[in-house]
């Protein structure tokens, strides 16, 4: 049985968090399945030491340098744990969304977080509450995106980041 336009954005969605998130021994099998679910035709693949490389290159080491920050709060605020920070996380709560910290060490404001409760969101249904949390917490997106094409133009992250943003688009549209 196949999956309806809605489940496999949800599912896409998921991947692009978890690959977000921090890559771990199952990303090529979870990069394979996101190429599957989105119809991409590009390549994307390395191996696990690659890519793990790349992502602390983006992601943590030269994150502020090459302004490739996965935190919302730097993006709005100017800085991390800023205003928005607090905001995103009573968003969360409003919603029912709680973070698990024995499993999540993340901040509530990265972006892996972020669009893992916006996949939770859609298969809630709450589209009002995916469409207010995009308008107001994910618009910077599209800066990071252009920040890792100018650190990474061939990276792996650039093509999950664009991929996640085209998804976020079409579930504004719902």
């Amino acid at each position: 049985m196949s999956k309806s336009p809605i489940q496999s954005k949800i599912s896409a969605l998921y991947l692009c968090a978890e690959i977000l998130i921090y890559p771990t021994q199952s990303i090529l099998e979870k990069l394979k399945e996101l190429k599957e679910l989105t119809d991409d035709e590009t390549g994307m693949f390395g191996d696990l030491t690659e890519i793990e490389t790349e992502y602390i290159q983006l992601f943590s080491v030269g994150a502020t340098s090459n302004q490739c920050v996965p935190l919302a709060s730097w993006w709005l605020d100017g800085k991390m744990m800023g205003k928005s920070f607090s905001e995103i996380k009573d968003f969360y709560h409003q919603c029912g969304f709680v973070v698990d910290r024995e499993i999540v060490k993340e901040p509530d404001d990265h972006i892996g977080l972020m669009l893992l409760f916006v996949a939770l969101l859609c298969e809630e249904e709450k589209y009002a509450e995916v469409d207010f949390f995009i308008t107001n917490y994910l618009q910077w997106l599209n800066k990071l995106e252009l920040s890792i094409e100018k650190a990474l133009p061939k990276s792996i992250f650039l093509k999950v980041v664009s991929i996640s943003i085209n998804i976020l688009y079409s579930l504004k549209e719902k």
